[in-house]
């Protein structure tokens, strides 16, 4: 079906708008779960892109990412980092990134530390 198809239907009524709007979400929805799928994790680039995009605001983000460094650092307590960054932890942990984040801390205990408590609380 091309698009003057979907015109003449459009227009005779034979098409309802609403459930086309709600077919071309569901596929939009689709779609992108699929390239979320696809990403590769493991490159850092793609993941800070990905973590940028679930969190949205810039702002947020580079408060994250120097919270993130300061507990790497040891410079906060876990309790700290997650009075920082809590909503941003439980988020990246929803959306299947959390783990691929915390990757970045070099001592595995921080690691299992934040893990935790994210899914504790």
């Amino acid at each position: 079906m091309d698009l003057m198809d979907l015109v003449k239907l459009v227009d005779s009524g034979d098409l309802d708008m609403d459930r086309l709007e709600e077919a071309m979400d569901k596929a939009a929805a689709k779609k992108k779960a699929e390239e979320k799928a696809k990403r590769d994790l493991s490159d850092p680039q793609v993941l800070m892109k990905a973590v940028g995009e679930e969190i949205g605001s810039r702002e947020e983000l580079l408060r994250f990412k120097k919270s993130s460094g300061a507990y790497a650092k040891a410079q906060i307590t876990c309790q700290q980092y997650f009075e920082e960054s809590g909503p941003t932890l439980r988020l990246l942990d929803k959306e299947g990134l959390l783990e691929h984040v915390i990757k970045q801390i070099p001592d595995e205990g921080k690691r299992a530390d934040v893990l935790a408590t994210v899914r504790s609380k």
